[in-house]
């Protein structure tokens, strides 16, 4: 928690801010945090190989926030012989939609 000064700071730096201002300020922040939370490790006993053939893991980023979490993603499916596929959306064609047996999206918002 803040102390009352710093909380006292930062209600006058919000009260001085625009709106776009603080769209930033809060992109900022979550990437500050982001880069500084560790990240839980999934044990790869929780994946089951023999239940999933093929994963496709498409990710949309802006910042690399979705290509890094979709990369530890693919990392840990392929550390328990899960077949997976990673690529970026902007590469990712359409029309194989249908030919996915598991298709999963990884987007993040600034």
């Amino acid at each position: 928690m803040l102390t009352k000064e710093r909380f006292q700071q930062l209600q006058e730096l919000i009260g001085l801010s625009s709106k776009e201002e603080l769209i930033w300020i809060n992109g900022y922040l979550s990437g500050l945090v982001g880069n500084h939370a560790a990240t839980p490790a999934i044990p790869a006993t929780t994946v089951a190989a023999t239940a999933v053939g093929k994963i496709s893991l498409v990710y949309g980023t802006e910042t690399g926030n979705s290509k890094r979490l979709a990369t530890q993603l693919a990392a840990v499916a392929k550390k328990a012989g899960v077949h997976m596929k990673l690529v970026g959306l902007d590469q990712y064609r359409v029309s194989d939609l249908s030919k996915e047996e598991f298709f999963f999206v990884v987007i993040s918002t600034q």
